[in-house]
């Protein structure tokens, strides 16, 4: 792709929502009640993961994220916003704060912080993971979260903590967040459990209405939340003569759904 003004105003050669699986499950109407009505599944399984470990890995985060990081105990998440150093925005994600030096940033964030690891003075570790990450929200959500885990109950997990629950005998971290306005946990853990788990919780929110939701409904759930897509809502500030080199790596580095960039409706 060329980085045009003209060529980001045309959508990308592939399906881009592709990663959210099929464009519907039922249809993008019923599924987009789900999450107000009863319970929505999403599958944000096609999201990276990086740890940050090691003694500068606080400075490193907080280098290059508006977030401050010294102070989050641990369990905590937050929406992280990765800038470069004047301040654009470069990419977002939920990071996970597992210990004193050990962090789980989720999304394209990750690249971002390896690539500033490999050129500065940092006492600290980036390794890829491969999580699964599957979305449990709505009225009915806690009511099926129930029915699958044998943990104490999940209410109690303050927003944007992880506790950690067993699912199908399973060790998995539930983080209680989302957009919907109802209750919601993002189901978080190693990638080889991620069909097990989605679909014992298919099964077992049956009986709640719940709804898998497709590609076509997902950007709704942004869209309600007012929530802006980067790279589809604005552009990632990865285009200036000094990222280059970046972004040749990162876009080495995804699959062809997921290039940046193209601004819908422009």
């Amino acid at each position: 792709m060329e980085f045009t003004v003209e060529a980001m105003r045309r959508p990308p050669q592939v399906y881009a929502w592709s990663r959210f699986g099929h464009p519907e499950y039922t249809d993008w109407l019923d599924e987009s009640l789900s999450w107000k009505q009863t319970c929505s599944l999403g599958d944000w399984s096609f999201l990276w993961q990086h740890r940050i470990t090691g003694p500068d890995a606080v400075r490193l985060i907080g280098d290059f994220s508006v977030n401050s990081v010294d102070n989050w105990e641990t369990g905590r998440s937050k929406h992280a916003i990765h800038t470069n150093r004047d301040g654009k925005v470069v990419h977002e994600g939920v990071v996970t704060r597992f210990g004193a030096e050990d962090f789980v940033v989720h999304g394209r964030g990750g690249f971002w912080l390896q690539h500033q690891l490999a050129r500065g003075s940092y006492d600290a570790e980036c390794t890829p993971e491969d999580w699964f990450v599957l979305q449990v929200a709505g009225p009915t959500s806690l009511a099926v979260l129930d029915a699958v885990t044998d943990t104490t109950p999940l209410l109690s997990t303050g927003y944007m903590h992880v506790a950690q629950v067993q699912i199908a005998g399973r060790p998995v971290w539930a983080l209680r967040q989302g957009m919907s306005g109802e209750v919601g946990f993002e189901l978080q853990g190693p990638r080889e459990f991620g069909p097990e788990v989605h679909d014992l919780l298919l099964e077992a929110g049956r009986p709640f209405g719940i709804r898998r939701i497709g590609a076509r409904v997902t950007p709704i759930n942004h869209l309600e939340a007012s929530y802006p897509t980067i790279a589809t809502d604005y552009i990632p500030g990865i285009f200036e003569p000094e990222t280059a080199d970046y972004l040749a790596e990162f876009r080495a580095s995804m699959p062809d759904y997921a290039q940046p960039a193209y601004i819908a409706g422009s």
